[in-house]
């Protein structure tokens, strides 16, 4: 009788773990509207942003490049997010890699705020304390 139990266990295990990566794939499947609207939402906020940095550096001379590389990644998710806005319901299938490759441009972005917003800001409040003590 225990037998049983332990071979039933192990056939258990077995098939949970042969499962996971379907069941994964269909999480990400359920997934990808969220994380579309998500990414849809952090363009629609930071870009304005993004291009009014953009326009202060040239009018500061300023490098231009922090403000671009920015612009040019929120250009690209805005460019997935139309693309992969309207999927065919034939096509639902691709949803886990759709919400893969929007994820991915999501956490670019974070990426970039998180590292260059950081330093170009310590950057320009060192110039303007610069200014501000050659002035007095």
């Amino acid at each position: 009788m225990t037998g049983g139990l332990v071979e039933g266990a192990v056939l258990g295990a077995v098939f949970q773990e042969g499962t996971k990566p379907i069941t994964n794939q269909i999480s990400k499947g359920f997934q990808f509207k969220t994380t579309r609207k998500n990414l849809a939402s952090v363009v629609h906020r930071i870009m304005p942003v993004a291009n009014r940095v953009k326009l202060l550096n040239e009018k500061l001379d300023l490098p231009k490049e922090e403000a671009e590389k920015l612009i040019e990644e929120l250009e690209q998710a805005k460019e997935s997010i139309n693309k992969y806005s309207k999927v065919p319901w034939w096509k639902c299938w691709c949803l886990p890699c759709y919400q893969g490759k929007l994820q991915s441009k999501e956490e670019k972005i974070a990426r970039t705020t998180s590292l260059v917003t950081p330093i170009t800001t310590a950057r320009d409040v060192k110039e303007t304390l610069s200014i501000v003590r050659d002035i007095s």
